[in-house]
């Protein structure tokens, strides 16, 4: 398998987790979209491109691509990924990094009513301020907890706890 130069430049900032993103829900109620906190995902997906990036996209950009994928209607609800990645990535000179593309996907939502098992973990993000997609730390740590037969992990630090591992306790 190899990726088309268009592709390459994707995984080399994706794979690297030099990327940042945000999740939220989706619900077409009608032909209505509904999202909670919209404007709060956009500014967190501008705020986190500029400091990594040092580029902020426009929301005009972001719901575009936003808009163009929920005109697929694939499900009637689901959660979305925004994620902002360099166009151009070298991880030799990540300095250099002069444009930004937006890559929506989506998978289909079934909210669980349920109460979820979680096994908590002394744990802090590096930068945990911004969400980015340099999620292995976290990821590992939900796999073990699911091996010792809980749902998730849930992170503490000093005493307070601070987020899942790629969620948040609150908005």
């Amino acid at each position: 398998m190899f990726l088309t130069k268009e592709y390459s430049d994707i995984s080399s900032a994706m794979l690297t987790g030099y990327s940042v993103f945000t999740t939220f829900t989706v619900e077409n109620i009608n032909n209505k979209i509904y999202v909670k906190a919209f404007e709060l995902h956009i500014k967190r997906l501008k705020d986190n491109s500029e400091v990594l990036f040092g580029i902020i996209p426009t929301r005009t950009e972001i719901v575009a691509q936003i808009t163009n994928f929920l005109s697929q209607k694939l499900y009637t609800k689901q959660l979305l990924r925004i994620a902002i990645y360099p166009k151009s990535f070298s991880i030799s000179r990540p300095s250099e990094i002069s444009e930004v593309q937006i890559v929506v996907t989506g998978r289909e939502y079934n909210s669980n009513k349920t109460p979820i098992s979680l096994e908590l973990h002394e744990m802090i993000r590096p930068l945990a301020h911004l969400k980015t997609s340099a999620l292995f730390p976290s990821l590992q740590t939900r796999a073990i907890s699911q091996k010792n037969g809980f749902d998730d992990a849930l992170f503490f630090y000093e005493n307070n706890i601070t987020e899942g591992p790629a969620w948040n306790i609150l908005f």
